[in-house]
């Protein structure tokens, strides 16, 4: 597994991208308001959207059932909040073996960050391109007073981290690791069985 200063760092990063996704999902919950006006709001991103492709999607998808994804994406960014900052709490503690207590616990919570934070980098890049712009920041002088690259550009990013550094954990909680790397000896073994004849053949 990972060591401890590994651990605290992605913890760290976790507990932040966790708490801008709570505070976004409770915001559109708490409003009332959110499914409701989805539709409204993503037909003004969509006005002059260079995403063809994109404007397109959400037309003949998206807006039909506005409401059904309102309330889709408010209760999954709340849901993928609280999955992270729990999950920053597990890796700030000792995580437990197979066979230990809670075991199954820290398996279950790492499986859920995980697909929380593909959901999220799915999230960050819908936003992408709702609002026209593609997925790394490029100069634009229209945006002087602006900063050069936001949080909903750094977002997109930090989920591929996290979600590639969940994926490892919960594979080293998993064992399956070592089940790879049996079966890569046994396969190596399998290939070496031929050669291995051939030289008793030559041999004899």
């Amino acid at each position: 597994m990972f060591s401890n200063g590994t651990r605290y760092l992605l913890a760290a990063v976790q507990a932040v991208v966790g708490y801008e996704w709570l505070v976004s999902g409770a915001n559109k919950v708490l409003s009332g308001a959110f499914p409701q006006g989805l539709a409204d709001a993503l037909q003004e991103g969509l006005r002059d959207n260079p995403n063809v492709w994109y404007v397109d999607f959400v037309r003949g998808v998206v807006l039909p059932q506005s409401v059904v994804y309102g309330y889709l994406i408010q209760y999954c960014e709340l849901a993928a909040g609280v999955a992270l900052l729990i999950g920053a709490l597990v890796l700030c503690g000792r995580l437990p073996e197979r066979g230990q207590p809670y075991h199954r616990l820290a398996v279950a919570e790492v499986a859920a960050v995980t697909v929380a934070c593909f959901g999220c980098f799915l999230l960050c890049v819908n936003l992408h391109f709702w609002m026209g712009d593609g997925l790394i920041s490029s100069v634009n002088t229209t945006k002087a007073f602006d900063e050069g690259i936001d949080l909903d550009t750094l977002l997109p990013p930090l989920s591929l981290i996290l979600l590639v550094m969940n994926g490892r954990l919960l594979i080293a909680l998993t064992g399956m690791s070592s089940m790879h790397a049996r079966f890569r000896a046994r396969f190596a073994g399998l290939l070496m069985r031929p050669a291995q004849r051939m030289d008793e053949a030559s041999a004899g």
